[in-house]
């Protein structure tokens, strides 16, 4: 790669640039695009890269618009709540829906188009994925991950109510298709929260009725490896909290309950944080 500087070194210091350099450096030659685009490299850059929040606000008027912020410097204050900050120019966010954020990649659903594309907000690129070949998102799921046995990015689209005769799909990036996958068992009545990504798995919050008369529901965590593509159930601690969330901390699944929630969506790049209040009635 270099007749002066031995690979090592020249790793050292690219890990370091920021995304848009490396774009520029990726086009010098093959050897550099193949170094810059190795699984080793880009695990290692966002490991090394410095995280920041996007953070998703919401106006009286149910506006949206998002502020990017350093890890440090959220914008809340204390004693009089949140500051005043300015927002970022993000045209790809309009009548779309944050479905789930991983190593600084952003997966939209843009529902004026039933589209779900793929965004890095870092170098500001998006990619539209093939139609699935279930294309109406209407009474459906959608959750994006990341596998790390394929080193491959995974969207997975079910749905909504366990008891429609639906497919269930997957989407790779690596081979650029859908593919159908196995319906969840045991069957569920309804899923009641978006996904949670930690670990290698997705997750989502979902109910179970016990009786014809649909009067005693239990609630479980639905959970999809994305290595294996099969479905499991897990107890939540507390069965009948319809409320609880799921989100991850420190690298584990966490399930949150109460009138206020945190919810967190995490990357090693950019984290999405945003306060939401969770009525009792």
């Amino acid at each position: 790669m270099s007749d002066y500087l031995n690979e090592g070194l020249i790793f050292e210091i690219f890990i370091r640039l920021p995304p848009k350099s490396l774009l520029r450096f990726r086009s010098l030659s093959k050897s550099l695009c193949s170094f810059i685009s190795s699984p080793r490299f880009i695990h290692m850059h966002t490991f090394q890269s410095p995280k920041k929040l996007l953070i998703q606000h919401q106006t009286y008027d149910n506006e949206d618009f998002y502020t990017l912020h350093s890890e440090d410097q959220i914008p809340l204050d204390p004693r009089c709540g949140y500051i005043h900050t300015t927002p970022i120019n993000a045209p790809y966010l309009k009548y779309s829906i944050i479905v789930g954020a991983c190593n600084g990649i952003f997966c939209l659903f843009h529902y004026q188009e039933n589209l779900i594309s793929l965004w890095n907000f870092s170098i500001r690129r998006k990619i539209t994925l093939p139609d699935c070949p279930q294309r109406c998102f209407s009474g459906v799921q959608i959750g994006f991950g990341f596998d790390p046995i394929d080193n491959d990015y995974k969207i997975v689209k079910l749905p909504t109510y366990g008891g429609r005769e639906e497919s269930s799909f997957v989407y790779s990036i690596k081979t650029d298709a859908w593919s159908e996958i196995a319906s969840p068992t045991p069957i569920f009545d309804e899923v009641l929260l978006n996904a949670c990504f930690v670990n290698g798995a997705l997750h989502w919050v979902v109910e179970r009725h016990y009786n014809k008369l649909h009067d005693v529901a239990h609630f479980y965590i639905l959970k999809f490896d994305l290595g294996t593509h099969v479905f499991d159930m897990i107890a939540l601690p507390e069965p009948n909290s319809k409320t609880a969330r799921l989100t991850s901390v420190r690298g584990s699944l966490a399930v949150i309950s109460g009138d206020y929630v945190l919810k967190v969506i995490t990357s090693p790049i950019e984290s999405c944080y945003c306060l939401e209040e969770v009525s009792m009635f």
